[in-house]
């Protein structure tokens, strides 16, 4: 059984996932949810990052590939004012 989570505040939204796998089923789910009431997923705003202790598994994949959306992976983004990175051990924010 596949689960995500969504996090959700005003026009922010956030998917997460434990795999790629995970992710673009969420994906897919939020674009058909969208659709239902007119709404439309912004590829250029749309990014996606991998936070996981093995860097090296991932540290080729550039972006994420889901139907005819293509994301760009970044490295950190600022969510609800908060700084969220990759880099999972310095997430202060998140631990506190």
């Amino acid at each position: 059984m596949r689960t995500f989570l969504i996090l959700a505040y005003a026009d922010d939204v956030t998917l997460i996932g434990r795999s790629t796998g995970e992710l673009k089923d969420a994906v897919v789910q939020m674009e058909e949810g969208a659709n239902e009431v007119g709404l439309r997923i912004n590829e250029e705003r749309t990014k996606y990052m991998i936070n996981t202790r093995n860097k090296v598994r991932f540290k080729n994949e550039k972006h994420l590939q889901v139907y005819n959306y293509e994301f760009e992976r970044v490295g950190e983004f600022k969510y609800l004012g908060s700084m969220i990175t990759e880099d999972s051990d310095n997430n202060t924010e998140i631990k506190a």
